[in-house]
């Protein structure tokens, strides 16, 4: 496999727009494209701005910069009221298909962006949301200090809680639940919890997941073919139920939210396992699915009748979230192209 990337130099103002469609203007640095086998697989885009900008951008998590999914200040410095700050983004991975359907090089694309045309807040590559924050830099003299983000290498958002392996997570339930396995594979017939038998479900199945404490609630990601998202499984004990969550990587900003509320509700008609549900606050739309096991156990058959199911269904309706609330397709019309394939 061969791998190139190709990186312009840019020196222009651009104007991006945050979900609630209100301007963000940044200086940009640099676009580069990555291609693998002659195959454009990522496109990053370098941006600079002030201190007081970057507050603005640190305060509402713009360009995806969860504080859960930030590494470590270098040195334990902190950013300085100045010089400038900048940031490198990678354009959404779904996103990028629809960049090459315009475009087909480096030179191409960054002509494309700042075409005075595509300057609004429905534009599809203008939104903060759009673009996935890899670092954060300030240069102090000589030295480069900032941070990294868990989009970097592609890694889900780590959990801002502990982190730990399937291995040990099944061990410190074990422990807490007041008995111990002889080995490290659990017993699906003797857990005692949902919690325990959601665990080994997912050891067995080989997903890497972080456990989030003080709850009983996993975290993981998966990799579809429309993109990649975060997943919950949070176990009822009280009410011995089991929910899955697949969380939309992307918030729909508010001015779309109506148009895509209609858009899940067409989805959500006829579906018999799970639905769409949107949150109008902040624009997150996620899958539910869920199951009562009361008098009964959560065996590891209904554990991937809930989970799988969830995912598939997230996945395939990915694409016609993100051209309803960025493309200008009509939900009508993006219900018809996925669900006619």
């Amino acid at each position: 496999m061969t791998t190139n990337t190709t990186t312009h130099r840019l020196n222009n103002e651009l104007t991006l727009y945050d979900p609630t469609g209100a301007p963000l203007v940044v200086q940009t640095v640099t676009m580069s494209f990555t291609q693998e086998n002659d195959k454009v697989t990522e496109c990053r885009l370098t941006c600079r701005v002030n201190p007081q900008i970057y507050q603005h951008i640190d305060q509402n998590a713009l360009f995806n910069l969860q504080p859960d999914g930030r590494g470590q200040m270098t040195s334990g410095e902190k950013f300085q009221p100045e010089p400038d700050i900048e940031i490198e983004n990678r354009l959404h991975p779904e996103l990028l298909p629809h960049l090459m359907e315009h475009t087909t090089t480096i030179d191409e694309a960054a002509t494309f962006l700042f075409n005075p045309d595509q300057n609004t807040a429905d534009n599809l590559f203008r939104a903060t949301e759009s673009w996935l924050g890899l670092s954060v830099r300030q240069l102090q003299g000589t030295v480069k200090v900032g941070y990294d983000t868990a989009w970097l290498d592609n890694s889900q958002l780590p959990s801002p809680l502990k982190i730990q392996s399937l291995e040990e997570m099944a061990d410190l339930v074990l422990e807490e639940s007041g008995f111990a396995s002889s080995s490290n594979q659990l017993n699906l017939a003797e857990s005692k919890t949902i919690f325990e038998a959601i665990i080994n479900f997912f050891k067995l199945d080989e997903w890497p997941v972080s456990i989030i404490e003080n709850e009983s609630a996993l975290r993981m990601s998966f990799q579809g073919e429309n993109g990649q998202f975060t997943c919950y499984a949070q176990a009822r004990e009280a009410h011995q139920q089991f929910i899955f969550y697949s969380i939309c990587p992307v918030k729909v900003p508010e001015g779309k939210r109506l148009v895509v509320a209609e858009f899940l509700t067409r989805a959500n008609y006829g579906m018999v396992m799970g639905n769409f549900e949107l949150d109008f606050r902040d624009g997150e739309i996620r899958y539910k699915t869920s199951i009562d096991v009361e008098g009964d156990r959560l065996s590891p058959s209904l554990s991937r009748h809930v989970i799988y199911p969830n995912v598939m269904m997230m996945d395939r309706y990915l694409s016609g979230i993100m051209m309803v609330t960025y493309g200008g397709l009509s939900p009508e019309q993006a219900i018809k192209q996925i669900e006619h394939e």
